[in-house]
């Protein structure tokens, strides 16, 4: 029988960040250019719903939660740096 694996942290270990990173992720899913970028890169298609029968059938098929997980993963690597144990990576390598 294969070990569970561990799931991804989605959200930043330090509280600290979590009000910052909250916020970076609601700016980046309502940009236009960091959610193309974001469709360029992984080819998810999905478009938020246009009404409320269209949320619920994404709701119904976990569709727009799986979009949702895919896009944080997607941001956590590309726009605001956190690695798979939600610690933040430090971008001041040289």
């Amino acid at each position: 029988m294969p070990e569970p694996s561990t799931p991804k942290v989605l959200v930043p270990r330090d509280p600290l960040h979590h009000a910052p990173w909250a916020a970076c992720l609601l700016w980046a899913g309502g940009d236009k250019e960091a959610v193309a970028r974001f469709r360029a890169e992984t080819g998810c298609t999905w478009t938020p719903p246009k009404n409320a029968l269209d949320r619920m059938i994404d709701d119904a098929t976990g569709h727009s939660g799986e979009t949702a997980r895919r896009f944080i993963e997607w941001f956590n690597a590309n726009v605001y740096g956190i690695d798979e144990n939600g610690e933040v990576i430090d971008r001041d390598e040289p």
